[in-house]
């Protein structure tokens, strides 16, 4: 995991393999670094997901899991993952938040 802040948003990125579900990631990632989460990003999966969770002074951190760029291979089939390859660019503004996201199909 790491924990990151930008525009003065907290962010924490994770390939998430350690818990049983975003939240419980979240949760803990929050007792671990002390800080509140504004954003989790996540892998893993190989598919696009969003999740609001309540966690932190504002009410929620928005969990965002994001595709795979390599989109799903024989290992993450047959774990039941996957997706088409893509990616994600999100715009962050300070005070805002996130302004808007850009979903890229490869």
């Amino acid at each position: 995991m790491k924990f990151l802040y930008v525009q003065g948003y907290s962010f924490l990125l994770s390939h998430d393999t350690e818990w049983k579900t975003l939240e419980i990631t979240a949760r803990q990632a929050m007792l671990q670094y002390g800080e509140t989460v504004d954003y989790m990003i996540a892998g893993h999966k190989h598919r696009e997901q969003e999740a609001v969770s309540g966690y932190n002074e504002t009410g929620n951190t928005m969990i965002i899991r994001v595709p795979s760029i390599c989109g799903a291979d024989r290992f993450a089939q047959k774990l039941g993952y996957g997706g088409k390859p893509s990616a994600l660019a999100m715009v962050i503004e300070k005070g805002y938040g996130r302004r808007c996201v850009y979903p890229i199909a490869l």
